[in-house]
């Protein structure tokens, strides 16, 4: 069963790698590249302190946390179980598509970058001014499209960014809870919708 499902994500994993053209080439590279969402960042930073004022450097902190641990789990879990990514793969080292060349570390399960937004953008969902449905689409494709890159990219296989997804999620929620908590516990703060 577990052969199975290795031999599957690899094939997915070729699928998806294989449907490249300059013009995606460039959109996919600019989607990984970490300093690409530094403006989103920003404007995000931005309203949070326009509505919660005073309480918006806890759910900043909150922010900060969630990336952190996604980060720092993601990389333990990679050191864990040692899964090379399809760009060290052996196997692949003639029919790879690598965008720009890049190949990335060693180890690839759970994808740092899909643990990372989809903690961002978990941990966003639950405070209510990014509770709207067009936010909420919108962070979703976000978290997808960069998780997406990741295989375009020829540096994860498709379980990779999946189990990273699930971490930022668990880890998102579980940020986003200690975050109100403080919040509600101290008195000088009153969340606000």
């Amino acid at each position: 069963m577990l052969k199975q499902l290795i031999e599957f994500d690899h094939r997915f994993f070729e699928v998806i790698n294989s449907l490249h053209n300059p013009f995606f080439d460039e959109i996919m590279y600019w989607a990984s590249y970490k300093y690409t969402w530094i403006p989103l960042y920003a404007i995000i930073i931005y309203f949070i302190f326009r509505q919660y004022k005073r309480q918006g450097l806890i759910i900043v902190i909150g922010i900060v946390l969630t990336l952190i641990l996604c980060d720092q789990l993601s990389v333990l879990i990679k050191d864990y179980f040692m899964r090379l990514r399809p760009s060290h793969n052996a196997i692949y080292a003639t029919i790879i598509h690598l965008n720009h060349g890049i190949k990335g570390g060693t180890y690839g399960f759970v994808s740092s970058h899909a643990a990372n937004t989809s903690g961002f953008a978990t941990f966003l969902i639950f405070f209510p001014i990014f509770r709207k449905k067009i936010i909420i689409v919108l962070l979703i494709f976000w978290v997808l499209l960069i998780s997406y890159s990741r295989i375009y990219n020829g540096l994860h296989y498709p379980a990779d960014v999946i189990g990273g997804i699930f971490l930022g999620f668990f880890v998102g929620i579980g940020i986003t809870y200690a975050t109100k908590i403080v919040i509600l516990k101290n008195k000088k703060y009153k969340l606000k919708n």
